[in-house]
């Protein structure tokens, strides 16, 4: 009986700690569990032949029971044994013959006197073999209890102990998300996971990549479960979920995630190629009206620059096999999100080169403003591009004609009714010009319809279709009929090539420019040289002024001289002074200039006009080429041997300089005084002429007075 519970008790105890063992650690892997059942059975096994089998096999001698009964009643004194040997007959050749038999039998009286009163039954102690029998009892009720109110728990736990793959019902329920999948190379991919049934306070996840590379994320540590890696999931406020960003995947990987006593499967994420434009090669197909020759420019992600009204032939190359794709037109308007465009756009023809393993799209981009192309693909591979690439389209827009008139040079000119007056201008277009033409208007005293002059190759100096023409005219202003009193205004106007508008919508037109417009006031040639002589007045004023300064800074540069020359190093106050005689000589640069640009227009209006003859042409033309000499030459010798002086550390380079500067101011104040002679000498004479030309008018009209 004692075996039969020890056998028993075990038995139920090892039952237990297997349930226990495999409800708590969840997935015990099947060889655990197998080894686990293994040792239940070497265990119970060792106990029934240890306390069972053993114990029925041994004989129980009359010298252990008198031993048993000593030990119970220890005030026998070894007599009950004694009695139990002493009376067993002796053997032969032991040497107990000599035993007296009489002694003998007194102690088995003695032994039987003492014995008789005794309870031997006290021998037999049951109270253990009770307590574990109740020990037992209890064991084996609960666990049938169990097994009665929970049949399959206890059919799963024997099943696992044999070997089997049920699973135990769980606490936690957990449903996993990914934000993609698959997933373009590239792209970030979230992972998230909540709770079905239960609450858990943390997530693990684990996962391995398929190329084995080892990734290492913010809070990964190594599993002690031999998982690959694995990362606590971050918690979302608020909500039973967490959730992990992988970051630019590049690999497909698997992954699960334990939360409470729920363990995933694995999930797979699919790491694919997406697909993209790899090289782009334009062909640019001109309007007529730009004049230019088509053109071919393979370049990898081409932005388009033409004209308004190309239209731009396009072959893209893409990196995989492409299942569709759209090309997009948008303007500048759109905003760089353009998720949904798969929708809209056009369909583009795919050839697909199996030997380079890419597809080429072929189509057309008309140029009709500034905007933007993109291709939205769709890969075989199910995959799109996302976020494609926006090339940009820069429409030029044909200007209109530009016009620099460079000759009458000012905006409002007085002329007699029998000039003839130089025109000069030039025309520039982007694409070309087609027309230019010459446009004047009388205005007062009476307005008249505008008279428009076509230039020709006789005026223009490249034919039409030029980028660029120089129109030469002279102006007959009797042939218009100009007379005293009239103002006209002109102005020339040029159209280019363009058949294309400056904005969608509008209606192709071509561009037409004027330049600004430009007046004549017509006036008598007494009139005309009336004007001139108060124009040669005031510039004879001025080069007085400009003489009488030149004078005084030939003064200041002997001072200069006789002060500075031998000195090794200039004060700044100095330096500062030659600066200002430098500054000085500048100004009468300035002025003289200015003075020969007048004088140049007073010649002009002179010839033009035809108001005197050529021998008072070339005499003032050597008076405006003397000025031109000075302004341009003579004058800016001497500032800048002025500036050389100032920062000159050897006195007799700096003497030189000076000594050269005062010389070309010499030459200068010898030319003003020429000048300034030749200028009375000229109003003498046309005092004369004037003189001469009234006696003559006073004598036409006596006669004519005494005709009549």
């Amino acid at each position: 009986m004692d075996g039969l519970l020890r056998w028993l008790i075990s038995l139920s105890l090892v039952a237990m700690a297997t349930f226990i063992l495999d409800w708590t650690v969840p997935d015990l892997p099947r060889g655990v569990r197998l080894f686990f059942s293994g040792g239940t059975l070497v265990l119970t096994g060792y106990i029934f032949y240890r306390y069972i089998f053993y114990p029925l096999r041994a004989r129980i001698k009359d010298d252990d029971i008198a031993l048993c009964l000593e030990r119970i009643y220890p005030d026998l004194n070894d007599r009950l044994i004694s009695s139990v040997q002493l009376s067993r007959p002796a053997p032969p050749g032991t040497g107990q013959d000599f035993n007296s038999p009489e002694l003998i039998q007194v102690l088995l009286n003695e032994t039987i006197g003492q014995t008789q009163p005794l309870d031997f039954r006290k021998a037999l102690n049951y109270q253990r073999q009770k307590k574990m029998g109740i020990f037992t009892l209890v064991i084996i009720l609960l666990m049938v209890t169990y097994a009665f109110f929970y049949p399959a728990y206890a059919d799963i736990w024997f099943n696992r102990v044999m070997g089997g793959n049920q699973t135990w019902p769980k606490k936690t329920f957990l449903q996993v998300t990914v934000s993609k999948n698959p997933v373009a190379k590239g792209e970030n991919v979230t992972v998230k996971v909540m709770t079905l049934k239960g609450a858990i306070s943390k997530a693990q996840l684990y996962y391995e990549f398929d190329s084995g590379e080892p990734r290492l994320y913010r809070g990964e540590s190594r599993s002690n479960r031999g998982e690959r890696n694995y990362i606590r999931m971050k918690k979302i406020e608020e909500r039973n979920e967490f959730e992990f960003d992988f970051l630019r995947v590049t690999d497909s990987f698997r992954f699960r995630i334990k939360g409470g006593d729920d363990l995933t499967d694995w999930h797979r994420v699919e790491a694919l190629t997406p697909p993209r434009i790899e090289k782009i090669s334009l062909s640019y197909n001109y309007p007529d009206y730009t004049k230019l020759p088509d053109s071919t420019n393979a370049v990898e992600g081409s932005s388009i620059n033409a004209p308004i009204g190309t239209v731009v032939e396009f072959t893209a190359f893409s990196n995989i096999e492409l299942k569709s794709a759209r090309l997009i037109l948008g303007n500048k308007s759109v905003p760089d999100n353009v998720a949904g465009t798969s929708q809209s756009g056009t369909n583009l023809k795919i050839n697909y080169d199996s030997g380079k393993k890419q597809c080429a799209l072929t189509g057309e981009i008309p140029v009709i403003g500034d905007g933007f192309y993109l291709f939205y693909l769709v890969a075989e591979n199910g995959l799109s591009n996302i976020e494609p690439i926006k090339y940009l389209i820069k429409a030029i827009i044909d200007t209109a004609p530009e016009i620099k008139i460079n000759e009458p040079v000012y905006e409002h000119k007085y002329v007699t009714p029998l000039a003839t007056v130089p025109f000069t201008a030039v025309t520039a277009d982007d694409y070309g010009i087609n027309e230019i033409s010459f446009n004047y208007q009388f205005i007062a005293p009476d307005t008249q319809p505008v008279q428009k002059i076509n230039f020709s190759p006789v005026q223009n100096n490249a034919a039409y279709g030029s980028l660029k023409i120089e129109s030469r005219e002279n102006l007959e202003l009797a042939q218009w009929g100009a007379k005293e009193g009239n103002v006209i205004k002109y102005f020339l106007e040029a159209v280019d090539n363009c058949a294309f508008p400056d904005t969608i919508g509008a209606s192709g037109r071509m561009h037409r420019a004027a330049s600004h417009v430009y007046r004549f006031t017509v006036i008598s040639p007494e009139q005309m040289k009336k004007k001139i002589e108060e124009i040669e007045l005031r510039l004879k004023e001025e080069i007085k002024k400009n003489k009488e300064f030149q004078s005084d800074s030939i003064g200041k540069t002997e001072d200069f001289i006789n002060l500075f020359a031998d000195k090794d190093k200039l004060e700044p106050a100095e330096q500062r002074s030659l600066e200002n005689a430098a500054s000085g000589q500048r100004r009468i640069s300035q002025g003289t200039e200015r003075i020969h640009r007048e004088f140049n227009e007073i010649i002009k209006d002179i010839v033009i006009n035809k108001l005197w003859d050529q021998t008072t042409v070339d005499k003032l033309n050597g008076l405006s080429q003397i000025l031109k000499d000075i302004s341009l030459v003579k004058s800016p010798v001497a500032a800048q041997l002025f500036a050389q002086a100032v920062y000159n550390s050897n006195p007799e380079q700096r003497r030189q300089k000076l000594g050269e500067s005062r010389e070309k101011q010499k030459e200068i104040l010898q030319d003003l005084e020429n000048i300034l002679l030749q200028m009375e000498e000229w109003e003498d004479y046309q005092e004369v002429v004037r003189v001469v030309r009234e006696l003559i008018q006073k004598q036409e009209r006596v006669i004519k007075g005494l005709k009549e």
